[in-house]
């Protein structure tokens, strides 16, 4: 009997973080549906060939949504290699439910995209696949390990290890100043340093601006000047998507910021340390221990409600506050969440039961939310 075929429309907007959303999805998909072929459409900005690392994904077609900016474009040579009509097709839920406008290029190829895939089974959003008549079968939270390439795993073995090794993302891809500064790193990685003398850091991220996703906070010189403070500290930045991804399974543990890239860690199976604050809480874990060094503020995560200040300092290009003048302050909880997450009996059921813990004695709950 020949496999049924689903398509999972998750186009949305670029960062890394996005594509591991559709991937854990897909997964969901595939471990509640045997004898179905999982289809991906992703924004074609995002690494779509990262997909090639997860095997429940028989496919995944990039989504140029520029063809669609100011026309509904039922022609675009984006969609010409694609069937039309599959036996389900599940489409990303904040299409339909989300409360934030869409980019017009976006919303126009949702808009073509609702009326050209036809299904024989069922059509509808990924949000109503546990509950609608017909609907495809789904495993909600389900855990996802990437397959990183032989060529990541040569790429490592030229890597000059430490006692523990630590990747270091210092940003991400946002061109908003919300991530921490050039001199809280340098001082962070200084006293890392000390408190794990056997520890070698691996800085990565992607300076140069394309049409990907890219970590512009930094310029080659502030990497720079990290590499040349120390000799544990090397730089792996501009290295390629595949050795980054062998870099993160190769470490003992990330330390970010809020970034999608940092989804890829837990993604192979790497703690994440993550520096929080600004909009968005941490909410993508996939059963891997990790620890969110938390702001003062009380506001966050402002998804809903940035605090005015913080609002004003953006427009001048200035840090918000959580990522610049209490972040020496949080120091000590970022040395406290290494130690955790290097210590072998601090499980994922543990680092949980100590996050919910602790947002929950001050932070309202209603702002956080998780990717099941």
């Amino acid at each position: 009997m020949p496999a049924r075929t689903l398509l999972l429309n998750w186009v949305y907007y670029n960062p890394v973080g996005h594509a591991v959303e559709a991937f854990k999805t897909a997964k969901g998909l595939s471990n509640a549906n045997k004898n179905v072929d999982i289809h991906l459409l992703l924004n074609s900005k995002t690494p779509v060939e990262l997909a090639g690392a997860c095997d429940w994904i028989t496919r995944a077609y990039p989504i140029d949504v520029d063809e669609f900016a100011g026309m509904e474009n039922e022609d675009a040579a984006c969609l010409r290699d694609l069937p039309v009509t599959w036996d389900f097709v599940v489409t990303d839920h904040r299409v339909t439910t989300s409360p934030f406008p869409f980019a017009d290029p976006l919303r126009s190829f949702h808009n073509v995209a609702a009326r050209r895939f036809q299904a024989r089974r069922w059509k509808g959003g990924q949000h109503l696949l546990r509950d609608a008549p017909g609907a495809p079968g789904y495993e909600p939270n389900a855990t996802i390990r990437m397959r990183v390439p032989e060529s990541g795993r040569s790429f490592v073995e030229s890597l000059n290890p430490g006692r523990i090794n630590i990747a270091v993302l210092p940003a991400g891809s946002s061109p908003e100043p919300i991530y921490p500064t050039a001199d809280w790193w340098q001082l962070a990685l200084s006293i890392l340093g000390d408190e794990f003398p056997g520890a070698h850091f691996f800085l990565t991220g992607k300076s140069r601006a394309d049409d990907r996703s890219a970590t512009l906070a930094f310029s080659r010189t502030d990497i720079e000047r990290f590499t040349s403070a120390s000799d544990r500290i090397f730089n792996c930045y501009d290295v390629g998507i595949w050795n980054q991804l062998a870099l993160l399974e190769w470490c003992d543990l990330l330390i970010a910021p809020h970034t999608g890239f940092a989804f890829l860690a837990t993604s192979v199976g790497t703690p994440w340390l993550a520096i929080s604050g600004v909009r968005w809480p941490e909410c993508y874990f996939n059963e891997v221990p990790f620890y969110c060094v938390l702001p003062a503020c009380d506001k966050y995560p402002c998804w809903t409600e940035m605090l005015s200040e913080c609002v004003q300092r953006l427009a001048a290009r200035q840090n918000v506050r959580c990522m610049d003048e209490e972040l020496e302050a949080r120091i000590p909880d970022l040395l406290n969440g290494a130690r955790l997450l290097l210590s072998k009996d601090f499980s994922f059921d543990r680092a949980m039961a100590l996050h919910q813990t602790r947002i929950e004695a001050r932070f309202p709950r209603e702002r956080f939310f998780q990717i099941v």
